[in-house]
């Protein structure tokens, strides 16, 4: 699948079934560090899970695959 947007589509879905939200940057500036990255949140208690250091939404889309991959695998 090398669409982006449907990747993030479809990874937002697979975070909330797991009970986290998929948090997108939305600054537009492409100067800043965390210029259309992802940040993985608690739903329940908006708690940062991942995405969060070095700094806010550094992940990027292979990131959040990987973690979905490594989360699956411990529940």
């Amino acid at each position: 699948m090398k669409d982006p947007i449907a990747r993030e589509r479809r990874f937002r879905r697979l975070v909330q079934r797991r009970g986290y939200a998929l948090k997108k940057n939305r600054i537009r500036d492409p100067q800043h560090p965390g210029h259309r990255g992802y940040m993985i949140v608690d739903k329940e208690s908006d708690h940062r899970v991942m995405g969060h250091m070095p700094f806010p939404f550094s992940m990027n889309l292979d990131q959040v695959e990987g973690w979905l991959s490594r989360h699956e695998k411990a529940h």
